[in-house]
């Protein structure tokens, strides 16, 4: 007990000589940094304040877009049935098909409303198996002189119609349904176009077995419209952390290219939650 004694009062006697010299301080033994003084301090709580200003201007922004968004789809639809019809339910079915089988070069020959530049393709880089960046699996165009690119919507060319928009929304969801590790399991969903693909749903808890009985009254069919040169798309979908939800997206696309794909809302119409964490 004595030499640990000694021992521990060695390193601390070496560590105070340390920090009243200009020896490097080994790592784990780091000294405060020096306070700032008058001048630094008020110029770091003016670019907080800016920050603030900034971070508040953007909340007002997207909230008075999502108020907007959600009051033209309720005109839109108001005495209207704007429910799709079976091509659209059909072609939401196989987009999603194709990501449980991995088959991503079907993206773009199925998807007959979008497409690329000769010289360039569109691909799916699948997320690591080990935890790191690569966590979720994410759609990319490469090509030419292009190496990836994560902005897929820039080079893509959209035919100006609700079924153009139908596939922008598609393939802009389509990750959900790709390969996840770790944390962004929380991100897996399965898209519901229709009371037949309630069978898709396998709730982990056994209690939830009947889940199709549970869910008959609710019709599922997506939604699209025009309105204002602008495209309304709700959809639902089905999270083991979350439940049943119905989502609205608004889409603007301007010449042949989607320049806006905007997250509108999106609503808990049957609670549920796994309870697995990751």
């Amino acid at each position: 007990m004595k030499r640990i004694g000694l021992f521990l009062t060695l390193i601390c006697l070496a560590i105070t000589a340390m920090a009243q010299t200009d020896t490097p301080t080994p790592r784990g033994f780091e000294r405060p940094r020096q306070m700032m003084n008058e001048e630094q301090r008020q110029k770091f709580h003016e670019q907080m304040e800016e920050r603030r200003k900034r971070d508040e201007e953007r909340r007002k922004f997207r909230m008075e877009h999502v108020e907007k968004a959600n009051k033209s789809f309720a005109e839109a639809k108001e005495g209207k049935d704007i429910k799709v019809s079976n091509d659209f339910i059909t072609l939401g079915q196989k987009v999603f098909a194709l990501t449980e089988q991995k088959e991503y070069d079907q993206f773009l020959s199925t998807l007959n409303k979008l497409s690329l530049a000769n010289g360039f393709d569109l691909r799916v880089k699948e997320c690591r198996s080990t935890p790191g960046p690569d966590d979720t699996s994410r759609l990319y165009i490469t090509g030419k002189d292009l190496e990836q690119d994560f902005n897929i919507f820039a080079y893509l060319n959209v035919e100006n119609s609700c079924m153009g928009a139908w596939q922008v929304y598609l393939l802009h969801s389509v990750w959900h349904g790709l390969p996840q590790y770790g944390h962004f399991n929380y991100a897996n969903r399965t898209f519901l176009f229709s009371k037949d693909d309630f069978k898709k749903i396998h709730p982990q808890k056994e209690e939830y077995s009947d889940i199709a009985t549970r869910l008959a009254n609710f019709d599922v069919t997506p939604e699209v419209v025009k309105y204002n040169d602008k495209y309304y798309v709700s959809c639902w979908y089905w999270s083991e952390w979350g439940g049943l939800f119905k989502e609205l997206f608004e889409i603007t696309i301007d010449g042949k290219n989607a320049t806006d794909i905007f997250p509108a809302s999106r609503k808990v119409e049957f609670p549920y939650d796994c309870g697995i964490w990751f």
